[in-house]
């Protein structure tokens, strides 16, 4: 197990930052660039109460305040005294750390190019643990990955919203549809020269920003 570091920041207009990133990794971790153009200004958080388990901190307003619980890990962040969103409520929290490639995976690989420049027809099969994790290949094409697994996932619960926008690319309706009994919205770049109308299938590029608004409040 790779221990993880959780850091919580409060910024202005009442918004919370979370980051999640490996204690001690072997390299900085990519961040994908001009998210946030400029260095948000924070706000200091206070601590309301702790235990062994979890901790509970506000905005110096007390207008929201973050619960922190340990284990299992989940965060529940309340505005004006109502909850408003829970992160990993579900237990979702996916993360793949960064890793050294194993002997196995180098000789794999390099008996796969000694392989490719030697055979006409005949293939070698990957070996299972390489398979995906290192790269992935369509037909004749391989793509490399520099970095090995580095994918994230996360589950996000907006309490009292029916509403929800966002997480273009999709030729869909303005308001997302709910996906509990269908297939979900998935966010991956895709290069498709003709797609579908009212269709959840990805086109072009991807954009994980989800808006949820209702009379009084709007979370994302």
């Amino acid at each position: 197990k790779v221990p993880l570091l959780l850091e919580v920041f409060a910024l202005e207009d009442h918004l919370i930052r979370i980051k999640v990133n490996e204690l001690k990794p072997m390299k900085p971790r990519y961040e994908v660039p001009d998210v946030i153009l400029n260095e948000p200004v924070t706000q200091r958080l206070t601590v309301v109460s702790k235990d062994g388990l979890s901790v509970t901190l506000a905005t110096v307003d007390g207008c929201t305040q973050v619960l922190i619980i340990a284990k299992p890990f989940r965060i529940d962040i309340q505005s004006q005294g109502v909850m408003a969103i829970s992160v990993n409520s579900l237990g979702f929290l996916y993360f793949e750390h960064l890793r050294k490639k194993s002997q196995t995976e180098i000789n794999t690989r390099g008996s796969m190019l000694e392989s490719k420049r030697k055979r006409a027809t005949e293939t070698q099969k990957e070996s299972e643990e390489d398979l995906g994790l290192w790269k992935e290949q369509f037909q004749e094409f391989i793509d490399t990955k520099t970095n090995g697994p580095t994918s994230i996932g996360l589950d996000f619960s907006l309490h009292g919203f029916e509403h929800v926008y966002g997480i273009p690319e999709h030729t869909e309706n303005l308001r997302l549809k709910a996906t509990s009994q269908e297939e979900p919205y998935r966010l991956y770049n895709l290069d498709i020269c003709a797609c579908k109308l009212y269709s959840r299938m990805s086109v072009y590029g991807s954009v994980p920003l989800l808006l949820a608004h209702k009379p009084k409040q709007t979370m994302g």
